[in-house]
């Protein structure tokens, strides 16, 4: 029971990192009177590719420390099944 707890709790918080943009997408509602769209378009897709090498670094860094705690709990349960 208390393995499969752990476990739960595990998947749980892996399940947990995702964003509702990795669900949904991220395209902002915008008021596009008096806009030159294919501009705006332009910038849109610079801004994203900025973001996204920003974004990269920071999911590199949230994986190795989720790695580290669903080892330290993976270990800390088979390490102790004796008891």
């Amino acid at each position: 029971m208390r393995t499969s707890l752990l476990t739960l709790l595990c998947l749980l918080a892996v399940t947990a990192c995702s964003s509702i943009e990795d669900l949904t997408g991220n395209n902002p509602i915008i008021d596009s009177q008096g806009v030159n769209l294919a501009q705006y378009n332009a910038d849109l897709r610079q801004c994203e590719a900025y973001a996204e090498q920003v974004a990269i670094a920071q999911k590199a860094g949230a994986g190795a420390v989720s790695g580290a705690v669903v080892g330290g709990v993976f270990g800390a349960v088979v390490g102790n099944s004796d008891t």
